[in-house]
């Protein structure tokens, strides 16, 4: 799992799990600016749909961080993953890992699977939605350079968001 960093204060009642910093721009939407929370789940899995995946691992994380909050809290978990038609590709640990993977990507079609958990209480639901994604052709030199640009690193692997909601 990736370390989360604070992005500071907000009002009282809600909080919200964010890998990156980069996503700041959906306080506007939100109206809150966002604090990280770690699940800490475990995210090992020898699943090999990617959609029970990804809701699997959703679920976990919202599960797991409702311990540490109240029962009138609505959580929202997602996680997400690219699967190349064979396999599962997680988040890359290292520059190696992300040369390779979109070198295996370059100039075909991917799948991005992003399963969502809500969670309120005891109530919980879940969803996974699939976009299909053509990368284009890319040269070492563009990969490289995508690379080393940290647009890679700062996507958010997932997000656990709460907020108090009566209505609910």
């Amino acid at each position: 799992m990736e370390e989360a960093v604070s992005s500071g204060e907000f009002p009282e009642g809600r909080a919200c799990e964010r890998v990156s910093e980069k996503n700041r721009a959906d306080e506007a939407f939100w109206g809150f600016s966002p604090t990280v929370y770690p699940s800490g789940a475990d995210e090992n899995s020898t699943e090999k749909d990617p959609a029970l995946l990804t809701q699997r691992l959703a679920f976990l994380k919202a599960e797991e961080v409702q311990r540490h909050f109240d029962g009138e809290t609505l959580l929202i978990a997602a996680d997400t993953v690219v699967f190349d038609g064979n396999k599962i590709l997680g988040k890359p640990k290292t520059e190696e890992e992300a040369y390779a993977m979109l070198s295996g990507l370059s100039g075909k079609v991917n799948w991005v699977y992003t399963g969502v958990c809500l969670l309120y209480g005891e109530k919980k639901m879940g969803f996974c939605e699939k976009t299909t994604v053509y990368l284009s052709k890319m040269s070492d030199r563009e990969i490289r350079e995508y690379i080393a640009s940290e647009t890679l690193w700062t996507k958010p692997a997932h997000m656990v968001c709460k907020a108090r909601s009566p209505a609910l």
